[in-house]
């Protein structure tokens, strides 16, 4: 198929009346995907308006509207809404739609963009995070809520969410310690960039100085090891020990380990809990048979998405049957509903001799 495609497009299924010439068929379609990607718009134009059976022609009207959406005039609304008029429910429908709201995002047309946005079947992160930006500009304060139940599982977020989470921060719709979990489970990540800027959402006089975090963060067995005396008397001196002992555990658990063991007293018992959730994740990934003590450790502290599944884990690698069922029944109903989660709870109540749940699982 793909020969006879270029074969076509290169060999000339070209009609030729004077000046006019059109393209047919497959090579049609080629060379509008062509046009689009050279940013060809007379060419695109010319092809789109050459309306001929094919069953992809529903992509060469699509390219031409997206093409229309990223030109600096205003876009034909009346066209797009005829095309997706013309495909209800299908794939093409759905991608333009997408790019028309990133379009009225773009513009600052929110009225428009809520009057666009319900019909989205699978909205993204980005276009979820626009649809909260426009409802909380317009007022409406249900945003508040919707948005404060996934303050602490949405982390890693795209940089549309930002304005919203921040505003949430600004007007106290948060408290500081949803803001130091937020930082908290940023420091566990790879990159620390997004915890410096939640930093700063924190009240004035709460929030360390972001020379002192970086130290924390960017060198945690030197901080460790040079604690200024008054240090831990300051809740974000505190937390600023937790993120270095979080920090460090990513490279040596045990190294980390120790200095929790040294700074526990002074830490207080949910920095202390918050700490063996971090060591134990860590000690997960490389397999260590402390990761089942340490999560053990950190008790009923809150854990993250990633600490709770690896806690499962870890205790189906130790074979502890009893603490598998334990640490599934722990998690989220829409955590630990999932196919995964729900066979491995079938095969703990089997293990530990209550065959009928176990049936009525599988």
């Amino acid at each position: 198929m793909a020969k006879g495609l270029w074969g076509l497009l290169l060999g000339g299924c070209v009609l030729v009346t004077g000046q006019a010439w059109a393209q047919t068929g497959d090579a049609r379609i080629l060379a509008a995907r062509e046009a689009l990607r050279t940013g060809d718009r007379a060419t695109l134009e010319r092809l789109a308006a050459q309306r001929q059976p094919h069953e992809l022609d529903g992509y060469v009207q699509y390219w031409l509207l997206f093409n229309k959406l990223a030109r600096p005039e205003a876009p034909p609304a009346h066209e797009l809404q005829a095309f997706i008029d013309a495909h209800p429910g299908s794939l093409l429908a759905e991608r333009l739609r997408a790019d028309w709201l990133r379009r009225l995002a773009r513009d600052g047309q929110w009225r428009s963009y809520l009057a666009l946005f319900p019909a989205m079947q699978r909205p993204d992160e980005e276009l979820r995070c626009h649809a909260w930006y426009a409802r909380q500009l317009l007022g409406d304060a249900q945003v508040a809520v919707e948005v404060s139940a996934l303050w602490t599982e949405q982390v890693s977020h795209h940089a549309a969410c930002e304005p919203v989470l921040r505003t949430l921060a600004i007007e106290r719709r948060v408290s500081p310690d949803d803001i130091w979990w937020r930082i908290r489970r940023q420091i566990e990540g790879r990159d620390t960039a997004p915890a410096n800027t939640t930093l700063a959402w924190l009240p004035a006089g709460e929030a360390p100085s972001v020379a002192d975090f970086n130290r924390a963060v960017g060198n945690p067995g030197q901080f460790l090891g040079r604690l200024p005396p008054d240090l831990l008397q300051r809740r974000s001196g505190r937390e600023l020990v937790l993120a270095a002992i979080t920090r460090l555990a990513r490279e040596n658990p045990e190294a980390a380990y120790l200095q929790l063991l040294r700074l526990r007293d002074q830490l207080g018992a949910d920095k202390v809990a918050t700490a063996y959730a971090a060591l134990a994740l860590r000690a997960s990934y490389r397999q260590m048979p402390q990761a089942v003590e340490w999560f053990a450790a950190a008790g009923d502290i809150p854990l993250s998405a990633e600490q709770r599944a690896w806690r499962v884990r870890t205790a189906l690698r130790a074979g502890d049957w009893g603490r598998v069922r334990q640490t599934i029944e722990a998690l989220p109903d829409a955590e630990r509903d999932t196919p995964d989660w729900t066979y491995w709870l079938a095969r703990a109540h089997a293990a530990l001799g209550s065959p009928e749940p176990a049936r009525l699982l599988y």
